[in-house]
C-alpha cells in the first residue's frame, strides 16, 4: 500500500476468515477511511471477531444483487 489511494478493499472470508480478518484489521489501522467490504458463505462459521473491521457483510450468494447496493451505501472518498 504505496502512495496510491485506496477507497475500497473487497475480502472473500474463507477458512473461518481468519486471515481475511487479520488483512481488514490492519487495512483499517493504516487507513482508517478504507472501506471494506466482506463476503461470507455462512456467519456462523466465522471466528470471532472475524467481521468486526467489515463496512459490510455480505453472503456470497447475495453477491450479485446485492454489491452494488452496498458499494452506492458506503462513504468513498473523492
Amino acid at each position: 500500500m504505496g502512495t496510491q489511494a485506496i477507497d475500497l478493499v473487497i475480502l472473500d472470508l474463507d477458512n473461518g476468515g481468519v486471515e481475511a480478518a487479520l488483512v481488514a484489521g490492519e487495512l483499517k489501522r493504516l487507513r482508517p477511511n478504507v472501506q471494506v467490504i466482506m463476503l461470507v458463505t455462512d456467519r456462523e462459521s466465522l471466528v470471532e471477531g472475524a467481521l468486526d473491521s467489515a463496512d459490510a457483510v455480505l453472503l456470497r450468494s447475495e453477491v450479485g444483487v446485492k454489491l452494488l447496493e452496498a458499494l452506492q451505501a458506503l462513504p468513498l472518498a473523492s
